[in-house]
């Protein structure tokens, strides 16, 4: 199991090379992760699909263009703003006390349209959807049935100074590689490790 679930995170983590820094910075562009749901097994089935029907249910597709203000139990990003860093800021504080948690994320594309991200801690497990059906350029567009999910057992959040940002940002990962949960890694290092794609165990889901 770890090594297929392995495999699918340097999958993953090659469509995202791209845009390893879009995260959450006001200055950068929309990031493009793209889920997998071939590592899920029968008993983690139940999780994804409460969390995709949460997402359908919850959140529209004028989501940045309905002119209300963004909730602040939510991290939202694009347009030159951000807001629910506090949001995020709990979520992780109540996973390092073990506490079960659950983040929304909303990024906005080019287009205004929303891409949400949903981060589910159980107390031992971080479940993940990526609902990319309301992005009207998308190959998931109005197609709430490619919605797939992916767990992993570790979230690591690093923070850097970011030259091309010109600010401090953290960088939230879920990583499946226990030996690597702890390790101290420089920005460098961190960069060159996603560029060069091989080793590469985790899924960046936000940076902010």
């Amino acid at each position: 199991m770890k090594k297929t679930k392995k495999l699918i995170t340097l999958i993953l983590a090659s469509l995202m090379a791209a845009s390893l820094f879009a995260g959450c910075s006001k200055n950068e562009e929309t990031p493009e992760p793209s889920p997998t749901g071939e590592n899920v097994v029968e008993n983690e089935q139940t999780a994804y699909k409460d969390m995709i029907n949460y997402l359908q249910t919850n959140y529209s597709d004028d989501y940045f263009t309905n002119g209300n203000t963004p909730p602040s139990d939510v991290l939202t990003y694009g347009e030159s703003q951000i807001t629910g860093i506090t949001a995020m800021e709990d979520f992780m504080l109540a996973v390092e006390n073990g506490d079960p948690a659950d983040i929304v994320i909303a990024a906005v594309t080019g287009d205004k349209d929303p891409i949400f991200t949903m981060i589910r801690y159980d107390g031992d497990e971080y479940h993940c959807v990526i609902d990319r059906t309301r992005d009207r350029r998308g190959a998931d567009y109005q197609k709430p049935e490619n919605i797939k999910g992916i767990s992993f057992k570790y979230l690591r959040r690093f923070d850097y100074e970011v030259p091309e940002r010109g600010e401090r940002s953290s960088f939230i990962l879920l990583d499946d590689d226990e030996a690597a949960k702890d390790e101290e890694i420089t920005y460098e290092a961190f960069t060159e490790e996603h560029e060069a794609e091989e080793g590469v165990t985790w899924l960046q889901v936000c940076s902010y």
